[in-house]
């Protein structure tokens, strides 16, 4: 490979002390060796910090960050360490999964050496437990999910399938992050959705169904994936509690689209701005009237079940709904 960048990689760690070690084995064992690995620790009270030193001791590229922020959040965290990137290539990095070696070299060659074009380039998963026995040899199959949607904008707006940890993008990406606000980034739910949704808006999605990751599930994740079944849907809809969750869930991708729209909507073409004000529009509804539009543009969850318990939520327990749903600015946290 003639094309050899810097690939700034960013890890944001939390109480990660049982599979960080695993982890940054993984990197240092990749083929492409021109990356360097900044760790952003979240507030660990574990012996996280004690490895992350050890491992700074073995190579030079590992380094870990100082601030005074204390506990941010995983999305928060991660945007602090994007927010010092300055190499043309990016990638998020997770403290308890495995790469795979040929994981960064693949970003590298499918990113390219364009730099005005924002490029995102993400990837299919091997999902494993906590031991890395394999669950499903495909998350994306596990999930039913079409990778194919993350082309769409609108295929985006109200779920995203863009996973951050198998994610890289340009420096033209990153620059538009940096173009909004910091107060239009407040209703953000995870930095990978923001990052796909702008490169489907202003530049180019590219997904490989070849996995580059062991996606490890264990009782501590931020962020899982539960898998998609009928069973598992019939169950949600006769329980109390998905009504609610639906409820919040729609408000906070309302308010994403919100924000997203006050960031980057003198840009956006006529038709995504149309699609951003229909979702925006849920966070107000008192119906499913709203949703049932919203489907009809084109707009939806990926599958039939999801969209179905989405819809039914709405339908079948107006009294989730009986209020306004658009609130002052949701913590990012609560959604990690």
């Amino acid at each position: 490979m003639t094309h050899t960048p810097r690939v700034s990689i960013v890890m944001s760690t939390y109480n990660g002390e049982k599979f960080i070690r695993q982890q940054l084995n993984s990197l240092i064992a990749q083929h492409y060796s021109n990356w360097c690995l900044s760790i952003r620790d979240d507030g660990s009270s574990d012996a996280t910090l004690a490895i992350i030193a050890e491992y700074q001791k073995r190579d030079a590229r590992i380094r870990l960050m100082q601030d005074s922020h204390g506990n941010m959040g995983p999305a928060r965290s991660f945007m602090h360490l994007l927010a010092q990137v300055e190499s043309p290539i990016f990638m998020c990095c997770d403290q308890d999964d495995v790469w795979l070696p040929h994981k960064v070299g693949e970003a590298v060659a499918r990113i390219g050496d364009d730099t005005a074009t924002p490029r995102l380039f993400f990837t299919d998963l091997i999902v494993t437990d906590g031991d890395l026995g394999t669950i499903a040899k495909s998350f994306m199959a596990f999930q039913k999910f079409d990778p194919l949607r993350a082309k769409s904008f609108k295929g985006l707006l109200l779920q995203n399938i863009v996973v951050g940890c198998t994610m890289a993008g340009n420096s033209a990406l990153l620059a538009l992050l940096r173009q909004a606000q910091t107060h239009n980034r407040h209703e953000m739910l995870m930095h990978d959705w923001w990052f796909a949704l702008l490169a489907s808006a202003f530049g180019t999605i590219e997904y490989s169904s070849t996995p580059s990751i062991l996606y490890r599930q264990h009782g501590g994740n931020s962020l899982g994936a539960p898998g998609s079944n009928l069973s598992r849907y019939i169950t949600m809809l006769w329980n109390s509690k998905p009504w609610k969750r639906a409820s919040v869930y729609i408000c906070k991708v309302a308010a994403q689209s919100s924000s997203f729209r006050r960031a980057y909507g003198n840009s956006l073409t006529q038709t995504n701005l149309a699609a951003i004000d229909k979702v925006t529009a849920l966070g107000s509804a008192r119906s499913c009237l709203p949703l049932v539009r919203t489907f009809s543009a084109g707009i939806a969850m990926n599958g039939w079940l999801r969209n179905a318990a989405l819809l039914l939520s709405v339908c079948v327990h107006p009294a989730a709904w009986n209020a306004p749903l658009l609130p002052s600015p949701v913590s990012t946290e609560d959604n990690a």
